[in-house]
């Protein structure tokens, strides 16, 4: 007897001993993991988005009304809207674009959305693009709403020379091979009208800075870059007062022509 006690007692001390060194081989749980969030939310579905069946998506002015509903199980990380340009709209470099929703509050599960976006500056504004409201969650699962086709709204300029980018902008952007050397012929004589820049710096920068993407990148990148930055320069045009912008458009370079107002819109 008093040789099988030190035997058991050495026995169970090798036992414990092998228990808790296989224990500290062993990986952390994922429930006490760092990411103890992400895998809380794990095994959940994602977002479900639909159209707000009350509401609507049109446009308004410059503007696109959204009417929508978003319900997810874990709290939400953005919501974004996509645009993409339909078959009989992919001229030229029109590509796909993603818009981010602001103003709702952040890590909801719900939101209930009925408000409008400003997306006049849109490389796909006045075209027929196709609409769907994308939301995603904290663990990166993604819901989508089902699409829409809807013409997109486009601002309207009244002032000459604003009008004149305007144009100049959507010329290049149907085609930027062909009417590259008419953009920067247009902007070489804008820029040389010194007086139309009086006391405005930004403006006579953003053409600037336009004309030199036109000319030394022809990327996608490069494009549209050149395409915000003139859209910025209308923008600022339309901002100022009548009397200059008369005087800088009076002897509008010939590369830039009118466009034609679209009849279905």
């Amino acid at each position: 007897m008093r040789t099988t006690l030190p035997l058991l007692l050495l026995a169970g001390i090798g036992a414990g001993a092998l228990a808790i060194g296989f224990a500290l081989r062993e990986p952390v749980p994922a429930p006490f993991a760092s990411d103890s969030t992400s895998w809380a939310y794990s095994r959940l579905a994602p977002p479900g988005v639909r159209w707000s069946p009350a509401g609507k998506v049109q446009a308004e002015g410059n503007h696109l009304r959204l009417a929508f509903k978003v319900e997810a199980a874990a709290p939400l990380q953005s919501l974004d809207i996509r645009l993409s340009p339909l078959s009989s709209e992919k001229n030229g470099e029109s590509l796909e674009e993603t818009h981010s929703i602001t103003g709702w509050p952040g890590s909801s599960r719900v939101v209930d959305w009925d408000s409008d976006i400003d997306l006049s500056g849109s490389y796909l504004a006045g075209k027929r693009v196709s609409v769907q409201v994308v939301a995603t969650d904290i663990d990166g699962r993604t819901g989508t709403s089902p699409v829409l086709a809807l013409t997109l709204p486009e601002k309207r300029f009244t002032q000459p020379l604003a009008r004149a980018l305007s144009v100049l902008r959507h010329n290049l952007q149907e085609d930027p091979k062909g009417k590259r050397g008419d953009a920067l012929r247009a902007l070489a004589g804008l820029l040389q009208q010194r007086q139309a820049f009086e006391n405005h710096d930004l403006t006579l920068l953003t053409l600037r800075a336009a004309a030199v993407r036109i000319a030394l990148d022809d990327s996608t990148e490069g494009l549209q870059s050149a395409l915000k930055l003139l859209w910025h320069a209308a923008v600022l045009f339309e901002e100022d007062s009548p009397s200059k912008a008369h005087v800088a458009v009076r002897s509008r370079p010939s590369g830039i022509r009118d466009r034609k107002p679209d009849t279905d819109r």
